[in-house]
């Protein structure tokens, strides 16, 4: 009787493990916004395109910054979350992590990093990811505590690219064996050289104006400033350039400002935010990134598969993506000087600015493909659900 029982209970082991391997892993992505940066398209197009028998993804946001055009899995839930310090928002998490039961949860951005582990400690039948995409982690003391108390409880890290990896670790004291990098994608069918003659005249730009673009968000950490002070030093050596800046955010109307009073008013179009941002590339000759913090720019991905040449800083990531000296250029952080001497070299170099455009549009091809994005992240959660 012993052993007939034996049997039976290893006999019930073995289907329920083989059932479980069949089932698919259910992976819960807290991301509390979804608005038109690359980060959040990045992120649906990557739910949307893993294979549904093997994961099955659930979306999670907030009530903020929903944007209804863009395609959501199948299964999304908002939850309501009050501005500042919300008490109950844990405990709403908490109820909604036993609803739904996942077997891993994936928390992007330090919002959802903060209030998703708090809530995960009341449900520990899960593996649970943080994903960091940049360096900007707020500038409150506490605020950064908790997210190193967050990373240490996490079972993996994960950054999207090897200089933000490096970065994390050291300002985390994470040993770079627990941070995973998955590298971000484009679209190389979106986003790809086309002509623009009929956008460029309807945004005003002249037919023998060279054109330098910017795509992004004007926050504190994209340092536009020292773009602005660039364009000086550009202006008073090449008359016939315009600066197409194409997005909105929190310093749009200081830009903006700033730009009138130094007097470059003429040489700028701001656009504001725009919903698609894939034909302003086409209008740009030039693509220019100033930031002081990246992980990995999804515009400079974007630009480059438009075959532009790109000038950009040393941030975490950008080195990553342009080719220093083939692809475009790579200058030091918040060096107005050096930005404007690498956008005049291009400008007054025809062949050299075409050529660094092709070189970058084949890398995108051949190193940021969307599908293997897709593939990486799959194998990446079934490896972390044990599936691998």
């Amino acid at each position: 009787m012993i052993f007939l029982h034996s049997g039976i209970y290893y006999s019930i082991v073995y289907y329920f493990d083989d059932y479980m391997q069949k089932k698919p892993l259910k992976v819960l992505v807290f991301l509390p916004e979804i608005g038109l940066g690359g980060a959040e398209w990045q992120t649906l197009y990557m739910l949307n395109g893993l294979n549904s028998e093997l994961i099955y993804p659930v979306l999670l946001t907030l009530n903020r910054g929903l944007n209804e055009r863009r395609e959501l899995p199948e299964y999304h839930y908002v939850i309501n979350k009050s501005p500042g310090f919300d008490p109950l928002f844990a405990l709403k998490l908490s109820s909604l992590l036993h609803f739904i039961e996942p077997d891993i949860i994936h928390l992007i951005s330090s919002t959802a990093i903060i209030w998703g582990t708090l809530a995960s400690l009341s449900y520990l039948n899960s593996k649970f990811i943080v994903s960091l995409w940049g360096e900007d982690w707020g500038d409150s003391i506490l605020r950064r505590a908790l997210l190193r108390i967050c990373q240490r409880l996490a079972d993996v890290v994960t950054v999207n690219s090897y200089g933000l990896r490096d970065s994390v670790s050291k300002k985390y004291l994470i040993p770079e064996g627990r941070i995973e990098v998955l590298v971000n994608g484009v679209d190389v069918e979106r986003f790809a050289p086309r002509d623009a003659h009929k956008l460029r005249g309807e945004v005003g730009i002249g037919s023998d104006e060279v054109v330098i673009g910017w795509v992004g968000n004007i926050r504190p950490e994209k340092d536009f400033w020292t773009l602005i002070s660039a364009s000086e030093i550009v202006v008073s050596r090449q008359r016939n350039v315009k600066f197409l800046i194409v997005g909105g955010g929190v310093d749009y109307d200081r830009a903006v400002s700033e730009v009138e009073q130094r007097g470059l008013k003429d040489n700028f179009i701001f656009t504001g935010r725009v919903d698609d941002t894939a034909p302003y590339y086409n209008a740009m000759d030039i693509f220019v990134n100033s930031s002081i913090s990246e992980g990995m720019c999804n515009v400079i991905l974007e630009a480059s598969a438009s075959g532009l040449p790109c000038v950009v800083t040393d941030a975490p990531g950008n080195s990553e993506l342009v080719m220093d000296g083939r692809s475009g250029f790579v200058v030091k952080r918040g060096n107005c000087v050096e930005l404007a001497d690498k956008i005049l070299t291009l400008i007054n170099n025809d062949q050299l600015k075409e050529e660094m455009g092709k070189r970058g549009r084949e890398y995108m091809k051949r190193a940021y493909d969307m599908d293997a994005m897709v593939k990486s992240y799959q194998d990446f959660y079934l490896r972390v659900g044990g599936r691998l």
